[in-house]
Order: structure tokens, then sequence, then C-alpha cells
């Protein structure tokens, strides 16, 4: 299961900065594009921020943040199958990722089905027989590899 995509000077494994020492980030990550990783060490980070204040209060603030995305991602599997599911995904990437042009968004990541369905826990099969029906409704397409949202309003319907 995928829990987030980074992009360049995006911060991963952030839910291990504060905790305990010896405690390790619980999951892997992956990196899909060539790239470089850096890494800052928990006790210097700690230094410092009680150094620097009005950083740590915007460390809490991105931290809770991506805690509330986690929890937002746990609901919508929880509560609204996974069509609902599907669809709250769909409406986060675009949020997070898309390009507004006229009235439809494109998503600028370039995702099979398998990739989308990990993101809630899907299959690749599902996630296409779930992504036909968007097509067929006239909601979404697919333009040069990447997702276009045609229908933003009805999509939310969908989560709501």
């Amino acid at each position: 299961m995928s829990l987030s995509i980074r992009q360049t000077g995006d911060m991963f494994a952030e839910v291990a900065l504060f905790c305990k020492e010896g405690s390790t980030y619980p999951a892997t990550a992956i990196c899909i594009e060539s790239g470089y990783v850096s890494y800052i060490k928990n006790d210097e980070l700690e230094s410092f921020l009680l150094h620097h204040p009005q950083l740590a209060v915007s460390m809490f603030r991105f931290v809770s943040e991506r805690l509330r995305i986690s929890q937002t991602t746990l609901r919508d599997i929880a509560l609204y199958g996974k069509f609902g599911a599907l669809a709250a995904t769909l409406v986060r990437l675009a949020e997070e990722y898309g390009e507004v042009n006229n009235d439809n968004v494109t998503i600028k990541l370039k995702l099979t089905h398998e990739d989308l369905g990990s993101f809630f826990g899907a299959t690749r099969e599902s996630v296409t027989r779930l992504m036909n029906q968007l097509k067929q409704q006239g909601i979404v397409s697919k333009k040069d590899g990447y997702l276009v949202i045609h229908n933003m309003d009805l999509l939310n319907e969908y989560i709501n």
C-alpha cells in the first residue's frame, strides 16, 4: 500500500522525527526516479528547533497536516468503500499535484491503475472497473498518460 508520493524538496519519514530514541520509520520508501536523499539526525534537529522555536511551530504544523491526510485516507476507505475511496484519492491527488486548465484538472503524475489502487488497498482490476465507470460518466479521462478530471464537483459528490 502506498502512503504518498513525494517530489523534489519534499520531506518524508517525518512520523519518526520526535519518537523515542531507537524508533524507526514504520514503512519503506521507494525511489521511482533517480534522485538524492538527505537526512537530519533527530538530536541535531531537536537542538536546532530549540534555538529556533518559530521553525518548531512550522514543523509541528507540517507533521499535523501529514497526520490529518493519513487519517482522512483511512476514513475514506472505511466509510466510502472502494468507489468513494478512489474518488477521494483522485480529489487528494488533484489538490496536491493538479494543474488547472479551463474547467479541467490534470494530475501531473503518471499513475497506473495499480498505483492508484495502492493508495486505498484495491487491486488493479478493481481500479480498472471503477475508472471505467468514471470515464463513462465523463468525470475522468486520460491524456498523454495523465489523468484529467472533468467534473470535480461530481467526483466530490461521491465522497459526500
